[in-house]
């Protein structure tokens, strides 16, 4: 019998049309009037992010043959290429590292099938990324604890302050007054709760001493617990810390 595996089209949809269209009709949306004063540059990264999205792969293995398409036109993957293949957002996104260089992000990421483990707390079973691996397919508790590769573990912890670094630099944008100079502003009654707790969360920073003590706390444990579930807490907050503390130094 034939093997047939393709990308899950739910996740096909989610990556590739929502996502890149919810980034870019934000971005816009927010920063649009701004452009093309310096006010513009943190809608940049979320119109990077988008491009990235658009660029991730459908992937599909139909009779011992791999091809993969980013819009409409099919290109084969000959299995000698393949190197490893590994989730990197499950599940989502997984990527596929080949002998030869991938334009434009030298992997190939691409949309995952549908994971067959069905207890969500434990590592996903892709049988694109088994088959890719050259793996028999397990679906047993032993083979889904297995700890993260170290290098999806970097990866997870990077896209975590990414994003911390981005909600800093929209916090910025969006709050009344000067955040980065002076006494910080009081948050107004009518204020939404997530704003005024970001308002608090700045506040912390403005003594000195409490910015170089706090921002290498919170990196002692994103490095130490980055294999724990909650590590990417950590990773958000050291981002939104080091862009507001860089803000200030060079304001």
């Amino acid at each position: 019998m034939q093997t047939e595996l393709r990308s899950a089209v739910p996740a096909v949809l989610v990556v590739k049309c929502w996502g890149p269209l919810i980034l870019v009709i934000g971005a816009l949306g927010v920063f649009g009037a701004d452009f093309p004063t310096w006010k513009f540059l943190p809608a940049i990264p979320l119109l990077l992010l988008a491009i990235f999205h658009a660029s991730v792969a459908v992937v599909e293995v139909r009779g011992g043959v791999i091809r993969y398409r980013r819009l409409f036109k099919w290109a084969d993957i000959q299995s000698e290429e393949v190197l490893s293949a590994r989730p990197v957002w499950p599940p989502l996104l997984g990527s596929i590292k080949l002998k030869r260089f991938v334009l434009p992000w030298g992997r190939l990421y691409f949309v995952l099938d549908k994971n067959r483990e069905s207890n969500p707390f434990r590592r996903g079973v892709f049988p694109l990324v088994c088959y890719l691996n050259k793996e028999e397919l397990h679906t047993d508790s032993q083979n889904s604890a297995i700890p993260s590769k170290p290098s999806s573990v970097s990866l997870r912890l990077l896209l975590s302050a990414c994003v911390g670094i981005l909600s800093c630099l929209m916090t910025l944008y969006l709050t009344p007054g000067d955040l980065l100079q002076g006494s910080l502003p009081k948050p107004t009654a009518n204020m939404p709760t997530l704003l005024k707790i970001l308002f608090q969360f700045v506040g912390w920073f403005h003594a000195p001493v409490a910015q170089v003590v706090a921002i290498a706390v919170i990196t002692f444990l994103a490095v130490r617990r980055r294999n724990r579930p909650e590590a990417w807490v950590y990773g958000f907050i050291s981002g939104f810390a080091f862009t507001l503390i860089v803000g200030r130094l060079l304001s």
